[in-house]
């Protein structure tokens, strides 16, 4: 935690930077080529690993950050990155001697990362500038390599748990009675693998569970505020010519200082001319990010022949996701100035759900389950919203907000060509994916003037889903046989503010512009382009 504040008479600057670089391993191995015996009938085989972390990277301000009569610079970052693996592990080539009774092989994996970076700037200008960055690579394994046949009497199960939770936040609140800028920036870059493989032949007297369960979390909310000062503590002719006079004129290339200097030449203009001027300008600016990377696997390798007896056999791959951004920005001023409010919130997901029994494999078992699903009874949830809104007593007021989402789910499970499915019991292939996408855009700009005023927002969606169960090659089962595939797309209540009635929807852009005499433009769009493919196959060639 890196926590800074300034203040002066003239400028005032405050920086905080957080760090956390972290790498971990946590390891259960039995090495390649190593001998396991004594078994003896009564002998477990366990090899578990369990990483529990928990990462919190967080810089902000001391009070209201950077303050001074003329200029106040608050800056802040906190940055996450994180490279985690938890893995246990049997190596190939592993010999084990004489019988076992239970093999248990589990990864369990919970990490918790936070990142939250807020800055603040004040007085005559106020800049502030917020980013919040988290890199986060998580991956959680459990595997049983290539060897000969291993016997037990006893049960069978290779299990991985993978929970990853990434919270990122950013915040810039600026105050101005000239020129006020916040500029908040959130960003996530996460990926989180999950797996859980099964690559050597085994002989069972109980049951064979190969599971691969993830649950990820990976959300941003960043707010930027820049608001102008109150005309009723001196006036705003008095303000804004205090606030001209005191402006240093930099005359550099800085985007920043050369906006403040324009705004200033503006007012001196103004008040050769006439008895009022110009005021100050308001920008808030917010703008999330979140791309989300998941693979989850559950998988009996190639040509790894399983018998369990009458014990059940189930392969399965669960995954749950919940990935949200939201973008907040707001400029309003009591005062004769131009106010900007802009935001942005983009989701960007690529996830896939496995379960396979690769070609060669020969499972037999008294029952028979290859699913890839989403957890009953819960959806994976997608959420961006980009809010923003501008206005005040004077000057031109524009609000603009997106909200986009870019995702691609693929759920498979499959027994491929060249595979055998052989049930005493019933057999089971099935893939399903719930999904819960809400996209909201909010832009709103309102003026108690003759000045004009915009209000605009897009809501897009881009939604590409593959959900796949399929029997490629031979299969038999002495009950019952099904092979399913199923996707559904839930609309969800979404809170809209204000007096606007919620909605159940899955997309919404709402924009609005008020003034008491000027133009007021407002424009709203909705783009959803959702491709959705479920298929549910034997496929031509297999014996059933």
């Amino acid at each position: 935690e890196a926590i800074s504040g300034a203040g002066a008479k003239t400028v005032a600057i405050a920086g905080s930077v957080a760090l956390a670089l972290i790498d971990t391993t946590t390891e259960a191995r039995i090495g390649s080529a190593a001998t396991i015996s004594g078994l003896n009938n009564v002998s477990d085989i366990v090899v578990t690993a369990t990483g529990n972390t928990s990462s919190t990277a967080k810089a902000k301000p001391n009070d209201d950050g950077a303050t001074a009569e003329t200029v106040g610079i608050g800056a802040s970052l906190a940055l996450n990155r994180l490279n985690q693996q938890v893995s246990a592990i049997v190596d190939n080539n592993v010999l084990f001697v004489g019988t076992g009774r239970n093999l248990n092989v589990v990864a369990n994996a919970n990490h918790i990362a936070a990142t939250e970076s807020t800055a603040g700037g004040g007085n005559t200008n106020g800049i502030a500038g917020s980013v919040a960055l988290a890199i986060i690579n998580n991956t959680t394994t459990a595997k049983v390599g290539t060897g000969g046949l291993v016997t037990l009497v006893g049960t069978g199960d290779i299990r991985a748990n993978h929970n990853g939770s990434s919270a990122t936040k950013a915040d810039a609140t600026v105050t101005g009675s000239n020129v006020g800028i916040g500029v908040g920036v959130g960003i996530n870059d996460d990926h989180q693998d999950s797996s859980a493989i099964l690559s050597r032949s085994l002989t069972l007297a109980g049951a064979l569970n190969v599971l691969s369960t993830s649950s990820v979390t990976s959300s941003i909310e960043t707010t930027s505020t820049a608001k102008g000062a109150d005309p009723l503590s001196g006036g705003a002719d008095q303000t804004t010519n205090t606030a001209r006079n005191q402006t240093p004129n930099t005359g550099g290339t800085n985007t920043l200082p050369s906006g403040s200097s324009a705004m200033t030449s503006g007012n001196s203009s103004a008040s050769s001319n006439s008895s009022s001027e110009g005021g100050g300008l308001g920008v808030a600016a917010s703008l999330g990010l979140n791309s989300l990377n998941i693979t989850n696997v559950a998988r009996i390798d190639n040509s790894a022949s399983v018998n369990a007896g009458t014990g059940a056999i189930v392969v399965r791959a669960s995954q749950l996701v919940n990935e949200s951004t939201k973008a907040v920005g707001t400029s309003v001023a009591l005062s004769d100035s131009t106010k900007i409010g802009a935001s942005a919130g983009l989701n960007f997901a690529t996830i896939n759900n496995l379960a396979t029994v690769e070609s060669g494999s020969i499972v037999r078992g008294g029952g028979i389950t290859v699913e890839a699903i989403t957890p009953a009874g819960q959806a994976n949830a997608f959420t961006a919203w980009g809010a923003a809104a501008a206005g005040g007593t004077g000057g031109v007021g524009v609000a603009g907000s997106a909200a986009i989402e870019l995702v691609n789910f693929t759920t498979l499970a499959s027994a491929k060509s060249g595979s055998q499915l052989l049930s005493t019991g019933n057999l089971t292939v099935n893939a399903n994916n719930t999904l819960n996408p809400q996209t909201l855009a909010v832009g709103a700009g309102f003026n108690a003037s003759n000045n004009p005023v915009v209000g605009g927002s897009v809501a897009i969606r881009l939604l590409t889903t593959q959900t796949d169960a399929f029997i490629g090659s031979s299969a038999d089962a002495a009950s019952a046989m099904s092979v399913t595939a199923r996707t559904t797309i839930n609309p969800t209540v979404i809170d809209l503010p204000g007096p606007i009635p919620d909605l159940t929807a899955t997309s919404v852009a709402v924009a609005g512009s008020a003034s008491t005499g000027g133009v007021g433009v407002a424009g709203a769009v909705v783009i959803n382009i959702d491709t959705i493919n479920t298929s549910a196959t034997i496929n031509s060639g297999a014996a059933i």
